[in-house]
């Protein structure tokens, strides 16, 4: 895959485009995560989307049985990224971080995190007052004999207004 970028937002860093925090202050950059390979590598991205969908069953007067089904919106959307790491001194402390910082503020209230990814853009959000992702779980090990490669999964968690026709996209 190409070249992606896991990231948060500060309510100071809304308006920032994500290459501006790639090549800002080194306060800005420990927001993102890029996935450069060949050191950092992201093998697979997965989203889960699942509706909220009840069924009621009811017998009328008469016995005759009957199954309603009630599409009540959107259960949970989250997006699962797989992959390599082997900067262990500078990004499993970023990793680290992430997972115990504070998962919203204020104004992004549904989540600060992000995640944008070259070739893949139906993936990609960005957080804004409306919607955002946190992290709801992380896993890292490592592969190999030698401790140099370590495996990374990510599970994010999506807050906020799905839009239908809109896939989250973020620009450049």
């Amino acid at each position: 895959m190409v070249n992606a970028v896991l990231f948060f937002r500060t309510d100071a860093t809304l308006t920032n485009n994500v290459s501006a925090l790639l090549g800002g202050t080194t306060a800005q950059k420990l927001q993102c995560l890029e996935y450069d390979a060949p050191d950092n590598i992201l093998e697979a991205v997965q989203e889960t989307y699942g509706n909220r969908i009840n069924e009621q069953v009811s017998v009328n007067s008469d016995g005759v049985r009957q199954l309603f089904i009630r599409d009540d919106g959107l259960r949970a959307r989250s997006f699962v990224l797989q992959g390599m790491i082997k900067k262990a001194s500078t990004d499993i402390t970023k990793l680290k971080t992430f997972r115990t910082m504070k998962q919203t503020t204020d104004t992004l209230v549904h989540g600060v995190f992000g995640f944008r990814i070259g070739n893949a853009d139906f993936f990609q959000v960005d957080p804004t007052a409306d919607r955002g992702l946190m992290i709801k779980d992380m896993k890292l090990g490592y592969d190999g004999n030698g401790i140099v490669r370590y495996n990374l999964q990510i599970t994010l968690a999506f807050g906020g207004t799905h839009i239908v026709s809109e896939s989250g996209n973020i620009g450049t």
